[in-house]
C-alpha cells in the first residue's frame, strides 16, 4: 500500500463520518430515535484498515505529509469514538426509561396478598379490582412489546421477568377466588339441601296430619249421622237431651277439625312452594 492508497482509505473515512454526522438531528444533546441506532462497525472496520496501513510503514513524501495524514485519520477515528460511545449512552438512558415506565406500570397491577391475609381493616381485593389489575398488566406486556426495539435485552429480561412475577400473583387471587368460590358455593349447596330437607320433612309430617285429620272427621261424621239416628228413636226426653249434647259436642268437633284440616292444607300448599323455589334457584 502506498500514501495515496492510505490518503484515499482516510478520504472514504471522512466522507462516511460527515456522511453520517449530517443525518443526526440532536434535541437536549441527545440524538433523535430515528437515526439513533447507526451500525459503526464500517467505520471500526475502515480505521482498522486504515491502522494497519499505517503500521505497514507506508512511505509518504515527507514526515510532515505523514503526521499530517496521522492527525486526519486520529481525529476521524476519535469522532467515530465519540459518536459511538454517544449512541450507546442515549440508547441505554431511552432503554433505562423505558423500562422504569414498564415496571412502574406492571407494580401497579401487583396483588398484595399480604396486605389482604393482615390488614384486616382494610378492604378485602375483590374480582372486579382484579379485573381492573389484569388490563393494568396487560397494558405493561403490551408497552414492552411495542417498545422492545429500542431496549437492550437486560432492561427487556428485567421487565418480561417482573410482569411474569406480577402475572403469578393474579394466578395465586385467581387460585385462592376459585377455590372460595367453589366453597361457597358448596357451602350454599349445604344449607339449600338442608332447608329443602326441612321443609320436605314439614310436607310429609303435615301431610300425615291431614290423612289423620281427615279420619277423624270422617269418623266424627259418621258418629255425628248415628247420634241423629238416635235422636230420632229416643224414647225418654232424658236421653234425648243427651243425645242433642253428643250431636253438638260432635258438630264443634268437626268445626275444629274442620279448621284444622284447612290449615295443614294452606301450611302443605306454603311448603310445597317454597320447596318448589329452592330448587328453581338451586
Amino acid at each position: 500500500m502506498d500514501s495515496s492508497k492510505l490518503d484515499s482509505l482516510i478520504n472514504d473515512l471522512e466522507y462516511m463520518v460527515r456522511d453520517a454526522t449530517s443525518q443526526y438531528r440532536v434535541r437536549d444533546g441527545h440524538y433523535l430515535l430515528s437515526v439513533m441506532h447507526r451500525d459503526w462497525g464500517p467505520f471500526f472496520t475502515k480505521a482498522k484498515e486504515i491502522q494497519e496501513g499505517f503500521n505497514s510503514r507506508v512511505l509518504y513524501p515527507s514526515k510532515r505529509d505523514r503526521d499530517a495524514a496521522w492527525v486526519r485519520f486520529n481525529d476521524l477515528r476519535t469522532e467515530v469514538y465519540e459518536h459511538a460511545n454517544k449512541q450507546r449512552s442515549d440508547i441505554r438512558a431511552d432503554s433505562e426509561a423505558l423500562r422504569d415506565k414498564i415496571l412502574q406500570l406492571a407494580e401497579k397491577a401487583r396483588y398484595d396478598w399480604l396486605a389482604d391475609k393482615v390488614m384486616f381493616f382494610l378492604p378485602a381485593t375483590t374480582g372486579e379490582t382484579m379485573k381492573l389489575y389484569g388490563q393494568v398488566l396487560k397494558d405493561s406486556g403490551k408497552m414492552l412489546s411495542e417498545n422492545k426495539h429500542r431496549m437492550l435485552k437486560e432492561h427487556k429480561d428485567e421487565c418480561f421477568d417482573r410482569i411474569l412475577n406480577v402475572r403469578q400473583t393474579h394466578d395465586l387471587f385467581w387460585g385462592e377466588y376459585k377455590e372460595q368460590r367453589t366453597r361457597q358455593r358448596a357451602e350454599a349447596e349445604s344449607r339449600r339441601s338442608e332447608v329443602a330437607n326441612r321443609v320436605q320433612n314439614n310436607i310429609h309430617a303435615n301431610r300425615d296430619k291431614l290423612e289423620k285429620a281427615a279420619e277423624a272427621y270422617t269418623r266424627i261424621r259418621a258418629n255425628l249421622e248415628s247420634n241423629f239416628e238416635k235422636l230420632e228413636s229416643a224414647r225418654s226426653s232424658e236421653f234425648a237431651e243427651r243425645v242433642a249434647w253428643w250431636i253438638e259436642e260432635d258438630k264443634e268437633k268437626l268445626r275444629s277439625i274442620s279448621d284444622s284440616i284447612d290449615r295443614l292444607k294452606e301450611w302443605i300448599e306454603e311448603d310445597e312452594t317454597r320447596l318448589s323455589d329452592i330448587h328453581n334457584r338451586h
